[in-house]
Parts: C-alpha cells; structure tokens; sequence
C-alpha cells in the first residue's frame, strides 16, 4: 500500500503505520528430488548454516520428492541480491553444504523472493517494539470506501490462517455496510429530489443547469468536462469526497465564496447524511 497513491488520504495514524510497518526478509528454493540425499542425517532439518531450514515432503508412494530451502533475514536478503545463475549456483551451494550426498539427486526447480515481490515485500508482519500499542487498533479500520484485509490485521492467528481470519472479518463489515447504506440510500435517493431540478445523475445526458453529477463522488471539483463552472469553484481545488460534500450542502457560499450554485439548504442533519449516503453512490 505504500507504494499506491491514495485518494482522499487515509488518516495520518493509519497511513504512519502503512509506512512504518515492515515485513519479515523471506527467500525459498524448491527441488524435486531423484534420490536418497540425506546420508546419516533426516530428511528436514534446521541448521545454522545459509539454508537454515530444509523440509522435506514425501509424494502418494511415501518417498521424499521434494525439498524446499526456506531462509529468513540477512541470508533471505542475500539470496535475492544475486540473479540467474549466480543465485542458483548460492542456493545449491548451500544445500550440498548441509547434504554432501544431494548431488546429482536435487534439481532446483523455483525460487519465490518474497523481499523484491512488489505486492509483497516480505512474508508476514514483524513489529518492533512500541509498534502494536501505536498501530494495532488502526490498521483494519475502513476508510471511506476501502476495508483492509491480511494476516498483519489479524487478531487470533498468524500466517495464512490470519489472512483468512481477516478476510471474514473485512467480509463481514463490507456486508453490515452494504446493508445499511442501502437503506440510507433509498432515503438519500429520495431527497434528492430537491436537486434533480439542477443536476442529473445518468450517465451520458447533459448538464443542466449544474453538472451532471455521475460518477463526480471522489473526483476532483470543478472537473466535469463540457461544463463551465465558477472560478471561485476552479480556484477552491480538492476533492468531493464526504466531507467537503457536507461543507458545500450546509452553506456552498460558506464552503467557496463566490460560486454560482444557488441554493439553501433544506435538510436536517440526518436528512443530509442520507442524502451523503447516496451521493457517494454515483
């Protein structure tokens, strides 16, 4: 997320824990395997050495068929500094380091760098000291339109089994959100009858007397095309997002001086909510 632009910004705390939060160094090798390689040592094993750990795992008939080098840290981060040949020259290297007799019965057959993985970036969330206490409580809350997923969100479980248990989570709150801005939008929707008169909201009819405002929500202000608009309202910049949205509404010659929309407004505090509501639809 680091590397995405977002659009209004996310609060600053969460946005400090997207930039801050770092993952763990992760770099594996996989091999099919062609014969016995272990000699008078187990099939997978933990080592002090640059492979660190070896797990076997057997095939259908019981015998081992494959091996998969997994390292972690500065030896993760030294395998993903090398490239083609050189990077599987280290990792066989290495290998035979731990198992003499794997020569000529390995063959390396992947390697998944986690660290230069641009989706990625490493492995599963490692936080440093002062960081849950910072962090924790913000990083799944949903932002405007965007609910966040993954294990480093998880609260129960680690690892694959966090991502799930996230999923759920996020699920869930997409579903309890749908369902009640449903409701809020229907009421929004017709409210806005005290606008239609200005503005439309179907795609490709024209402008009337304002814009048409679909798909206007989250875009930039004063930036429909073939609409000639105040130059108080191009001067004002930023974004129709829900708060600016609410300023306007209350009082637009408050909100930016000098614009030509004419209108008071006509809603309760509630009213105006579910008119938000169904505005951030279009």
């Amino acid at each position: 997320l680091r590397n995405i632009a977002i659009e209004p910004a996310l609060p600053a705390l969460q946005q400090r824990a997207i930039e801050q939060l770092d993952y763990a160094k992760t770099f594996q090798a996989f091999f099919t395997v062609t014969g016995q390689y272990w000699g008078d040592q187990t099939p997978s094993i933990w080592t002090d050495t640059r492979a660190e750990r070896l797990f076997a795992t057997a095939g259908e008939d019981g015998e081992v068929s494959n091996i998969t080098m997994w390292t972690t840290g500065e030896e993760s981060l030294a395998f993903s500094a090398l490239a083609g040949d050189a990077q599987a020259k280290a990792v066989y290297e290495a290998l035979y380091a731990v198992y003499p007799q794997a020569r000529g019965k390995v063959q390396l057959r992947a390697v998944r760098d986690w660290n230069s993985d641009p989706l990625a970036g490493g492995s599963w969330l490692r936080w440093q000291p002062g960081q849950i206490t910072e962090f924790a409580a913000v990083l799944a809350q949903p932002a405007g339109r965007l609910f966040f997923a993954g294990e480093h969100t998880a609260i129960t479980n680690t690892g694959m089994e966090g991502a799930m248990e996230s999923a759920e989570r996020a699920v869930r709150e997409i579903i309890e959100r749908n369902a009640s801005a449903t409701a809020s939008r229907s009421a929004g929707e017709a409210l806005f009858v005290y606008c239609q008169a200005c503005h439309s909201t179907v795609a490709g009819e024209s402008h009337k007397l304002g814009p048409n405002l679909q798909g206007f929500y989250g875009q930039n202000k004063a930036s429909r095309k073939g609409y000639t608009y105040s130059e108080a309202l191009v001067a004002a910049g930023g974004v129709w997002d829900r708060e600016n949205l609410r300023e306007w509404l209350l009082a637009p010659q408050a909100a930016v001086p000098g614009n030509r929309m004419i209108y008071t407004n006509p809603y309760s505090d509630d009213e105006l909510e579910s008119l938000l509501d169904y505005l951030s639809t279009l």
